[in-house]
């Protein structure tokens, strides 16, 4: 699983040629994902920073898989995650999915790195 902080770091190129080896992983994302990643996208524009226009075609290829997610599992598993390991509801819906999918998390996000940690998610 990939979050929105690698993503753009990735599409950034803010860790200079490190390349992310789309063609061979299936990505799961929680729904948030898109939109942290265009938001994010759209501050460094606004800012000026360019944006590697070939990744950003090589992830429009890759083979993302979003979960929805149902408000029943909001309240019941999300919520109480972010609360437990004092995340936001964003963050949170990151590591249910890698709990629920039993995967590894890409993450440069420290507080989400140490959640998954102690929650037994391997990260990237």
């Amino acid at each position: 699983m990939l979050d929105a902080s690698v993503t753009l770091a990735w599409l950034l190129r803010e860790m200079g040629d490190w390349d992310l080896p789309l063609r061979e992983l299936e990505l799961w994302l929680p729904s948030v994902w898109t939109p942290e990643v265009w938001t994010g996208l759209l501050r460094a524009e606004r800012r000026g920073r360019p944006v590697d226009q070939q990744r950003l075609q090589e992830l429009g290829r890759a083979r993302l898989r979003h979960a929805p997610f149902m408000p029943d599992q909001m309240v019941t598993q999300v919520v109480p995650l972010a609360r437990t390991y004092g995340l936001s509801v964003y963050d949170a819906s990151y590591l249910h999915l890698a709990l629920g999918q039993n995967c590894p998390l890409a993450t440069l996000d420290s507080a989400l790195q140490s959640a998954a940690a102690q929650a037994g998610v391997p990260t990237l």
